[in-house]
């Protein structure tokens, strides 16, 4: 098992030490030749950016934000099935709150407000996916034409995603922060997965972030599980150190 600090590098505070700690004692569960990344998506990220020609731009509610989060494929070489286990927060609406809904609470798997779409460029749309939640999409070297279909929220075991498809991660269990930890098959011709945020319109008065621990997928559901609830308590000391609020 290696562990890799991939598209967000792993500093030395003591936030990312005790989630590199955590990580590396779970994941030295699985086999020898598996490799895991620890990834940062920051709340701003839009999904419909991850098709380059959805060109950024702040004055249109669907264009606006930042790209998706990549994660490159060639580190988990010939791996067809991954775990993807995350903790962290969106906040949604910055404004005053006339609807708490919008608020994305203390999990990734969304609020109660419920949000759809139409896809835009080669990305797909989605019907129904909690706001405030995380998703990821596979792409290969470039965006085919033609959408996949939309998808909804699922707390299926194994998740199989077409190229170009927004689909539900969330925290990546089948329950909100319990349960077994979810499968997602890499389609072909997938050479990398990107990760942002669900919403719509709006993303650039999004706050928060969530710390994404991608890897190949391992036969013991528990033990991601419990990295988890590692993850969570490693928040919670950040939270915790002297001087912050």
């Amino acid at each position: 098992m290696q562990l890799r600090g991939s598209v967000a590098p792993v500093g030395a505070t003591l936030f990312s030490l005790v989630i590199l700690a955590i990580a590396v004692s779970f994941t030295a569960l699985a086999p020898q030749s598996a490799e895991a990344a620890i990834i940062t998506v920051q709340g701003t990220a839009n999904p419909f950016l991850a098709d380059p020609t959805n060109i950024p731009d702040a004055g249109n509610d669907l264009l606006d934000g930042i790209a998706p989060t990549v994660f490159d494929l060639a580190k988990l070489p010939g791996e067809n099935k991954l775990n993807i286990v995350s903790f962290g927060a969106y906040d949604t609406y910055s404004g005053p709150d006339p609807s708490p809904p919008n608020h994305a609470g203390s999990n990734l798997d969304g609020t109660l407000s419920l949000v759809s779409a139409a896809a835009l460029g080669g990305i797909s749309g989605w019907n129904d996916l909690p706001r405030g939640s995380l998703v990821g999409i596979f792409l290969g070297p470039t965006v085919g034409l033609a959408p996949a279909p939309n998808t909804q929220a699922t707390t299926d075991l194994q998740i199989s995603p077409l190229l170009g498809q927004v689909f539900f991660i969330g925290d990546g269990l089948t329950g909100t922060g319990t349960g077994a930890t979810q499968e997602f098959f890499v389609p072909d011709g997938a050479t990398k997965l990107l990760l942002a945020v669900l919403d719509a319109p709006h993303w650039q008065d999004n706050t928060g972030s969530a710390r994404t621990v991608v890897m190949s997928a391992i036969p013991e559901p528990s033990s991601m599980a419990l990295l988890a609830a590692g993850l969570a308590a490693a928040a919670l000391v950040r939270r915790q150190r002297p001087g912050r609020r």
